[in-house]
């Protein structure tokens, strides 16, 4: 928190040293040196929604918490926060989530609710954070990976044909198969499905002679749309998105081109699809995610117990 008010001070200084006059710029450093004390940090602080602490349990104990976190990628497309409204497709599925249970699971005093708290984090911290009891669900798109069955348990997924496709832009080099590939360039971030991929491709081309895939790791505050941006604008040679994101954003971004000669992964195998999870140990969370329409579209992963 202090960090981030020392480098928003920072740049206000900046642009006040631009037009400042010396007498007034010496005073600027004085409060730069200035450190704020206990009760000024305290009252700071009292003006941010606080986040709620660790926690790990079941539906019971979310219910008697009257709260459900969902931690969320922050993203155009799945949660953002523009001039102070949260919007996104992971916000309104959540919001859906919510009104079930106020309908479906309500409480005795009527002045009592279900709230659904949304926590951003970036994509490489959803896993971890769940783990840790950062939050009860993790939503953004998640697609089922051996990976990530290690980790977690999704239930029945809701959708089974998700294609991870090849993007490419103006600067990019001509493709038509998945050979092409073969000792280019491609970006995504380390935590996604595709990076997963992507590296079991290049098992397959050593075994078979072929020059590996160069795979750059993106910054994992990175979402596709951000990809795809950067690929539009002639930056990045190749990436790798689940297909529906990038026609969505290809009126937008319209010197980009969708490969479907080739996919790096597609349904109806398990990798093809994207699902809500569960707890393992909470036999009270189950049945929820099984038989909530909301919840089976917010693409969710709950953390297993260890």
């Amino acid at each position: 928190m202090r960090g981030y008010r020392m480098m928003g001070g920072c740049v206000l200084a900046a642009l006040w040293l631009c037009v400042a006059s010396p007498v007034a710029q010496a005073g600027l450093f004085d409060w730069m040196s200035t450190q704020l004390n206990e009760a000024e940090e305290a009252e700071v602080d009292s003006l941010v929604l606080p986040v709620p602490e660790d926690w790990i349990g079941d539906f019971d104990g979310m219910r008697e918490r009257r709260l459900v976190r969902v931690l969320v990628p922050y993203s155009k497309t799945f949660f953002m926060v523009d001039r102070g409204r949260q919007q996104g497709i992971s916000y309104e599925l959540g919001k859906a989530l919510e009104a079930w249970l106020n309908a479906r699971h309500p409480y005795a005093q009527k002045s009592l609710r279900w709230q659904v708290m949304f926590i951003p984090v970036a994509r490489n911290e959803l896993m971890p954070r769940l783990l840790s009891g950062g939050g009860d669900i993790a939503a953004g798109g998640l697609t089922i990976t051996e990976g990530r069955l290690q980790t977690v348990d999704f239930a029945a997924p809701f959708s089974s044909n998700i294609r991870e496709a090849v993007i490419t832009g103006p600067s990019s080099a001509a493709l038509s198969t998945l050979e092409d590939l073969a000792g280019q360039e491609v970006t995504v971030r380390a935590s996604s499905s595709y990076f997963e991929h992507l590296v079991a491709i290049n098992r397959q081309f050593k075994a078979r002679g072929l020059k590996p895939i160069k795979i750059i790791a993106a910054d994992e505050n990175l979402e596709s749309e951000d990809l795809l941006e950067m690929l539009n604008a002639g930056l990045l040679n190749a990436i790798v998105v689940d297909r529906y994101i990038a026609e969505a954003w290809s009126p937008l971004y319209s010197k980009l081109q969708i490969h479907d000669e080739f996919y790096i992964h597609e349904g109806p195998s398990l990798p093809g699809r994207s699902a809500r999870a569960v707890r393992c140990s909470s036999r009270s969370w189950r049945p929820l995610w099984t038989s909530t329409r909301p919840a089976r579209r917010l693409a969710i992963a709950c953390a297993t117990s260890t």
